[in-house]
């Protein structure tokens, strides 16, 4: 018997009590598609596998009768994820949802805009003593669908009355995203939303998305207060949304604890830095956001410690974050520059992005960021900019640097000096510093600092407040360091703190 239980693989003897605590933890965190690939392992990790609840709670209309049935059967009592999809009204929605199964849905994916289906929720969700207690996520218009679906959008040119109702059936309602269909969309029922998502008391993340301007219409801004109160929100989300529609939704809900604002990726083409073609009409972007930000937060903005404006430069994104120092006293706006092919910006549906990022990538969005939010970033006095490319970045480097160490090239750099974006490239990266002069703390990692440190060591107005600086493995030349400390001496008395953290120096 022991020899027979010494040859059975200790990946099979583990109990099926201990595998499914195991699985529950790694089933949380992975993609869908990976949460069958388990049952491959053994027969005893199978057999785990489909005794777990937990595997069995996605509810799919898109599903026959009999697969439903099952997965409700299988999914105990365990809360469900009810998906009602874009097809043909599914048989078995008005029988699932008189049912006490709905009452255990904790999320609710609604993407139907048939008449049927939004007839039978309207009739059964208002119904009398009708609760959805264990509801967190509500998404209505938008899913995880491929690329190549559509973005439904059930808010038509009115709000349905269920939606209404989410108000007081769900009490534990946490995130709600919301495809808002512009091209019928009208500006009354954009109030509307407003004022039931601001009642939504437990309320945390709110996405919006599809927004366009011609919604608002003729609808203003509503800087009176007092506005509806989103006493709860921390974190919102805005994605295929005109400039104006998102300064709208900031500017109409009072948010005091909200902590982060996303704006939609922005697609770039940097194949040359004299036609930077950008998507979504960026240079307009941020103009009502702007003013919207500054007043919903100019008094915490005056009244706080200081900002912090954070660029996360990786192979293919330039993360742009900017926000208070410390606390929550405004939230963090966060957005992204994406590198894309331009021969693809044409497709609206899918965008295939570059391979290889280019040289100036970083000079354009600094030189991008200069022209935005100016209101917003008159409080930034702390910069961070942090590479995570695989190799070590490079600031442009002008041909000044260059020169110095080949002087036959000397007349031939002379030459080319009218249209080498090199050069083009370094005076916009350094008009940015020298126009944030208030600046006091700067944190560089994984860089070749040496042009940036040779800049700030010859002229005494580029970041004349700066008190402190960190560079983390970051290369540069040892006596280019050497003298920049002697500079604190001299030019730079304000300069008392200098961090050097794992950095490469050069003889």
């Amino acid at each position: 018997m022991l020899r027979h239980v010494a040859r059975i693989p200790a990946i099979s003897r583990i109990p099926t009590e201990i595998l499914i605590m195991i699985f529950v933890i790694y089933l949380e965190g992975c993609k869908k598609a990976k949460k069958w690939d388990l049952i491959y392992v053994c027969r005893a990790w199978k057999t785990a596998v489909l005794c777990m609840p937990y595997l069995w709670t996605r509810i799919n209309f898109r599903a026959p009768d009999w697969i439903r049935e099952h997965y409700i059967q299988r999914s105990g009592s365990r809360p469900l994820d009810v998906f009602i999809p874009t097809v043909q009204p599914p048989q078995g929605l008005t029988s699932l949802i008189i049912s006490d199964t709905v009452a255990r849905a904790r999320k609710l994916t609604v993407l139907s805009t048939h008449k049927e289906v939004l007839e039978v929720l309207d009739s059964h969700l208002l119904g009398e003593n009708f609760t959805l207690s264990r509801l967190e996520a509500l998404i209505i218009g938008t899913a995880e669908l491929p690329s190549f679906d559509p973005k439904p959008s059930i808010l038509g040119k009115s709000v349905p009355p269920f939606f209404r109702s989410f108000t007081n059936i769900s009490p534990n309602l946490k995130s709600v995203s919301l495809s808002l269909n512009s091209d019928v969309f009208p500006a009354e029922a954009l109030l509307e939303v407003v004022q039931i998502l601001a009642s939504i008391q437990s309320l945390s993340t709110l996405e919006i998305y599809n927004l366009r301007e011609r919604t608002l219409g003729g609808l203003r801004f509503n800087w009176a207060k007092p506005r509806p109160i989103a006493a709860m929100l921390k974190v919102l989300r805005f994605d295929d949304c005109a400039s104006g529609c998102m300064a709208y939704f900031i500017a109409s809900l009072e948010m005091p604890n909200l902590v982060t604002i996303e704006l939609p990726d922005t697609p770039v083409d940097t194949e040359s830095p004299d036609s930077r073609y950008l998507m979504n009409n960026m240079p307009y972007w941020f103009d009502d956001i702007d003013a919207a930000l500054l007043d919903q937060y100019q008094g915490t903005l005056r009244r706080n410690t200081g900002s912090v404006l954070k660029i996360t430069v990786e192979e293919l994104t330039h993360t742009v974050e900017i926000g208070p120092i410390e606390g929550n006293a405004y939230p963090t706006l966060h957005f992204k520059f994406i590198i894309v092919d331009p021969d693809e910006l044409h497709t609206a549906s899918s965008i295939e992005k570059l391979t290889h990022p280019t040289k100036l990538w970083l000079a354009q969005t600094l030189s991008i960021l200069a022209q935005q939010l100016p209101n917003f970033q008159c409080f930034v006095d702390e910069l961070e900019i942090v590479s995570k490319v695989p190799t070590i970045f490079n600031f442009p480097v002008s041909a000044d640097f260059e020169e110095e160490s080949d002087s036959e090239s000397e007349s031939e750099s002379e030459s080319e000096s009218d249209t080498d974006p090199e050069i083009e490239g370094t005076e916009k990266f350094f008009s940015f510093f020298y126009e944030r002069n208030k600046i006091q703390t700067l944190k560089m990692a994984r860089m070749y600092v040496n042009p940036f440190l040779e800049y700030l060591k010859d002229d005494p107005t580029l970041l004349p407040e700066l008190s402190h600086l960190r560079l983390e493995d970051c290369h540069m030349e040892r006596e280019v360091v050497k003298a920049l400390y002697e500079e604190r001496l001299g030019e730079r008395p304000d300069l008392k703190d200098i961090e050097l953290v794992h950095c490469v120096f050069y003889p």
